[in-house]
C-alpha cells in the first residue's frame, strides 16, 4: 500500500527520519540547509515529499514559494499561485528502486497534490554526485548547465594525483607559514561572513549570492557531522576559509572566501587541500568543488577547481511546466511588458511590479 506525506523542515526529525530511507543523498536536501534557502527567497517554505510503497521510497526536498499576488493580478490569474524549485546547489529526487510502476505511481501522486496547491511550474538543480535523472517526473525536461568538479575518493589513482596537485600548489603558502586546518564554524562563522561578503563585492557577484547573515546562522543548526570549516589564519585572524557541508558520503564544498591582500600567497589553494583533507578524514566518497560562476567552458573559477579535482562531470537542470495556461499567461505578460524579465525558467522571482 503506497503512502505520502509532506514534512515541513521546521520538522527536522520526521524529514532526516525519512531521509534515512533513501540513504543516497545530498548535503543540499538537508532540513536546515533547505530552510536557509528560504531566508533569499520571500514567502517561501522548505518542505520534503516523501513517498513509500512496499520497500520501495522516494524523496524530494523543494521550496514552496508563493508567487506575487500583483504579479498575479496583473496577469489576470486567480491567486494564490505558487512555484516549486530545489535549493541552490544540488538535489532533486531520490528513491531506492527506478521500477516504471513505482515512479509512475508516485508522480501522478505528487500531481494530484500539485494541482490542489496551485503549483504553476517547477525548477529542478540536479545531483551530480549521485546521479538522479532517473527518478524525475517523466515529463521533466533536462538540459545540460554546465560542467562541474568532484574528487572521486575511490579512485586511488585520482585520489594520489589529487593529493600532489593540491601539495604542489599550497607548497608557496606553506613557505610563508600559511597553512589551513580545520575549526568550529560557529566560533569562525562571523570572521568568515565579513571576507565571504567583501570577496563577493571584489568578484561583482550577483545579488543572489550576498547571503543574509540568517542564512549563516540557520546553516549552524545542522548537525555537527553535516557541517565543517577549512581556515587560514594569519596570526589569529582568518585570512581564507571555507565552509564544507557532508551527507551520505559527499562533502560539498560551498562557500569560499579570502582576503584579497593574501591572494598573492596561494591560500585559496590551501584552503582547497585543507577541504580535500577534511572529506577524506570524514570517510567521504566524493567531494563536489562545483562548477564556475558562468556557464562557460573557460570559466576561471572552473578551471581552479580542476586543478583540485579528479574528474569534470555535467551539471543538469530539470524544468516542468505543471500548469502551461497560466505559465504563458506570465510569461507573455511579463515578457513583453518588463524589460528587466528574466530569462530564467521561474523569471517572475525577479520581478518587481
Amino acid at each position: 500500500m503506497a503512502d505520502s506525506v509532506i514534512i515541513p523542515a521546521r520538522m527536522s526529525t520526521k524529514w532526516r527520519e525519512a531521509m534515512r530511507n533513501v540513504p543516497l543523498f545530498d548535503p543540499c536536501c538537508l532540513p536546515e540547509y533547505c530552510e536557509a534557502s528560504c531566508f533569499e527567497q520571500p514567502n517561501s517554505e522548505a518542505l520534503l515529499w516523501y513517498y513509500k510503497a512496499g520497500d520501495r521510497h522516494l524523496i524530494y526536498p523543494f521550496i514552496k514559494s508563493e508567487i506575487k499576488k500583483d504579479l498575479l493580478e496583473v496577469a489576470g490569474i486567480d491567486g494564490p499561485a505558487y512555484d516549486i524549485q530545489t535549493p541552490y546547489g544540488y538535489g532533486g529526487p531520490q528513491a531506492t528502486s527506478s521500477d516504471p510502476s513505482f515512479l509512475t505511481a508516485a508522480w501522478e501522486e505528487f500531481d494530484e497534490l500539485a494541482e490542489e496547491e496551485n503549483i504553476i511550474a517547477e525548477f529542478c538543480r540536479l545531483s551530480i554526485a549521485r546521479p538522479n535523472q532517473q527518478f524525475l517526473h517523466p515529463k521533466m525536461s533536462v538540459q545540460f548547465n554546465r560542467n562541474a568538479a568532484i574528487t572521486n575518493f575511490s579512485a586511488n589513482t585520482d585520489e594520489l594525483f589529487i593529493q600532489m596537485q593540491n601539495r604542489k600548489a599550497a607548497r608557496k603558502a606553506a613557505k610563508n607559514g600559511f597553512v589551513a586546518c580545520s575549526v568550529k564554524p560557529e566560533i569562525y562563522v562571523d570572521e568568515f561572513q565579513k571576507i565571504y561578503q567583501k570577496t563577493m563585492v571584489r568578484k561583482s557577484a550577483k545579488d543572489f549570492f550576498f547571503f543574509s547573515p540568517s542564512y549563516f546562522t540557520k546553516l549552524l543548526q545542522l548537525n555537527s557531522d553535516e557541517q565543517g570549516m577549512v581556515a587560514v589564519f594569519d596570526g589569529g585572524r582568518l585570512v581564507a576559509g571555507a565552509l564544507v557541508l557532508f551527507g551520505s558520503g559527499i562533502a560539498i564544498y560551498h562557500l569560499a572566501a579570502s582576503d584579497h591582500n593574501y591572494l598573492k600567497f596561494g591560500v585559496n589553494n590551501v584552503v582547497l587541500a585543507g577541504v580535500n583533507d577534511l572529506a577524506r578524514a570524514r570517510g567521504m566518497d566524493i567531494l563536489v568543488l562545483g562548477g564556475g560562476s558562468t556557464t562557460s567552458p573557460d570559466d576561471g573559477l572552473l578551471g581552479f577547481k580542476k586543478q583540485h579535482a579528479s574528474e569534470i562531470v555535467p551539471f543538469c537542470i530539470g524544468t516542468r511546466v505543471l500548469n502551461h495556461q497560466k505559465y504563458e499567461c506570465l510569461k507573455n505578460t511579463f515578457g513583453k511588458r518588463d524589460a528587466t524579465a528574466s530569462p530564467w525558467f521561474l523569471f517572475w522571482h525577479g520581478l518587481v511590479w
